[in-house]
């Protein structure tokens, strides 16, 4: 008789099916997992800017006219917008400050379609704190 070395075609599926099962399991917990940090991203920004608008007002008495930008300007909150920033980490939201009024604002973070994973949720914070928007 013959000494066989090797694997067989079966040995060598049932391999595969069981690769294939366990990457269907692991792909959407990654994808979760990357999702959740690019939330977590925008949630530190948002109280990050929060607290230069609250710095603002402190300093002008008012929320009107603050903008993103550094403190040469009047109307800066001293934070500069993240989406401006070359190099560095890749931003997965854009932000925006909306002046109500004298005592009132929001600022908004819209999710990018950055590669490999796209992230639609917005969030918005207020003044108060209030987070309200698709992640929450």
């Amino acid at each position: 008789m013959k000494n066989k070395k090797g694997f067989t075609l079966i040995e060598v599926l049932v391999v595969i099916v069981i690769l294939g099962v366990l990457a269907a399991a692991a792909v959407p917990i990654y994808t979760s997992r990357v999702k959740s940090s690019y939330r977590a991203e925008a949630l530190n920004q948002l109280t990050a800017i929060r607290s230069a608008m609250a710095d603002f007002q402190s300093t002008n008495a008012t929320y009107t006219g603050a903008a993103f930008g550094t403190p040469l300007s009047a109307t800066a909150i001293g934070y500069v917008d993240p989406a401006s920033q070359t190099g560095g980490q890749t931003q997965h939201f854009t932000y925006a400050i909306t002046v109500a009024s004298a005592a009132t604002y929001t600022i908004t973070a819209t999710g990018v379609a950055v590669a490999p994973l796209a992230i639609t949720d917005t969030v918005i914070i207020n003044q108060a704190g209030t987070i309200s928007g698709s992640l929450t």
